[in-house]
């Protein structure tokens, strides 16, 4: 299935970024797909397609290459792939609520 490598491109780069509607959209096409594929009705649940073909949902497939690719970066041997995603120095307060980043994302366990 071509889609979904399409879909999860550089997710880790993107995915902290979006709202919960364009997560729906995203695994909506996700599932049109598979619904496709197996020939099956609208009244089929998701979860239960998801469970035929034995995927797991894109957010969480995204967020587990994140964590893998992250853990990657911060095991290797070469300094400057190493400090990928790390602050050099303390910054300052931020004056308002910043947005979270991919690793602070992508370490979070609730969804």
């Amino acid at each position: 299935m071509y889609i979904r490598p399409i879909l999860t491109y550089a997710g880790a780069a993107w995915a902290p970024f979006i709202s919960k509607s364009t997560w729906s959209r995203i695994e909506a096409v996700q599932t049109i797909g598979i619904r496709t594929i197996l020939g099956q009705p609208t009244f089929v649940r998701n979860h239960i397609l998801l469970n035929t073909v034995s995927f797991n949902c894109l957010r969480d497939e995204i967020k587990k290459n994140a964590m893998a690719m992250f853990h990657r970066a911060t095991t290797a041997p070469h300094q400057h792939i190493n400090s990928i995603g790390r602050s050099k120095s303390p910054q300052p307060a931020p004056r308002h609520k910043q947005r979270a980043r991919p690793l602070i994302w992508a370490n979070n366990q609730t969804i």
